[in-house]
């Protein structure tokens, strides 16, 4: 699959997008070693991920939203060892489904679509192009924006129910929560960082105590889990913990 459009024109020469460029760089070296056709299948990921995402308002911290799933997806080789093409893939499209459906399908298809079915056919385009396996993934990465009830509490069940559900699938929220929550010192509206705080801090904790059921061995999560609670751990003390004292 071979994208040359605007979007990825403009990723290539635009100032604004020095960032993404040194991104681009640094995913490309640790995919380095993978085979052609599996470098070849994360490549059409990145690229679809950056031409729906290019034109998205920027993120809180005043980033371009395109950086956050390259950053997601780098962050996975952190988390686990040698990360597999379809995993890395959904990590690169894991905001797609949920904020950029229009986009998408009319990147990937060239038919009339009725509205009402926009969801469905992003992910039977997601599934015709990359597989079933990463449609699957993204689309328990895109979860309801607008919950009956307590949002954050919505947010807090659907992140434990997800380790439970699809343990592949949480790598990628995973790395996802830790590109925003451990993050959220670059947040400067006070107001804004308050909220993301109040959102993230209970989270963090459920997330601690699930990487404390994680087995020293046998698991994706097993080399990783002491650095990820020690990080977790310095980030809520340091950007949390005043909060909710």
């Amino acid at each position: 699959m071979d994208f040359d459009n605007q979007e990825l024109a403009t990723i290539s020469s635009d100032s604004r997008f020095e960032s993404t460029r040194k991104l681009i760089k640094e995913l490309d070296e640790l995919i380095s070693s993978y085979s052609g056709r599996e470098r070849e299948f994360i490549q059409a990921a990145r690229d679809l991920s950056l031409t729906v995402h290019c034109n998205q308002a920027e993120r809180k911290d005043g980033t371009p939203y395109v950086n956050h799933p390259l950053r997601v997806a780098i962050n996975l080789f952190t988390i686990i060892d040698r990360p597999h093409t379809e995993l890395v893939s959904a990590a690169l499209l894991h905001d797609a489904l949920e904020d950029q459906c229009e986009r998408l399908v009319a990147e990937l298809s060239y038919e009339e679509q009725p509205e009402a079915d926009i969801e469905d056919r992003a992910f039977d385009l997601i599934c015709d192009f990359f597989g079933l396996r990463v449609a699957e993934i993204v689309a328990l990465l895109s979860h309801d924006k607008e919950p009956s009830g307590d949002k954050n509490l919505a947010y807090r069940e659907y992140v434990k129910k997800l380790f439970e559900r699809d343990p592949e699938a949480f790598l990628v929220k995973l790395s996802d929560f830790s590109d925003n929550a451990l993050k959220i010192d670059a947040v400067t509206d006070t107001d804004l960082k308050v909220r993301l705080q109040r959102k993230y801090g209970p989270v963090l904790k459920d997330i601690l105590v699930l990487l404390d059921a994680v087995p020293e061995r046998g698991h994706a999560l097993s080399l990783s889990k002491n650095a990820l609670q020690k990080q977790m751990r310095e980030v809520y003390a340091d950007q949390y913990s005043s909060v909710f004292e």
